[in-house]
């Protein structure tokens, strides 16, 4: 039996590591801005560098995303 990992903060993905957008919560102008940008749920990501601010890759984009404040950006891990 498999299990599949926990979404988590896209902060603490590390470097190297492709995960899925599960969820994004916070305040909705911040939530809309993202998603015009191209991160929303499921899209498919790469992490270029974890930390605040990190810096993800998903397909032909790389985006700085600085979390704080009621922003909330979770992540799942692909093993």
């Amino acid at each position: 039996m498999s299990v599949s990992p926990q979404p988590i903060p896209i902060q603490d993905l590390q470097t190297g590591t492709r995960g899925r957008v599960a969820e994004l919560s916070g305040d909705s102008n911040e939530v809309a801005r993202l998603a015009a940008l191209g991160i929303r749920q499921g899209v498919e990501l790469c992490s270029l560098r974890n930390g605040c601010p990190c810096i993800v890759q998903f397909g032909c984009s790389r985006m700085c995303i600085r979390t704080s404040g009621q922003l909330k950006v979770m992540v799942t891990p692909e093993s």
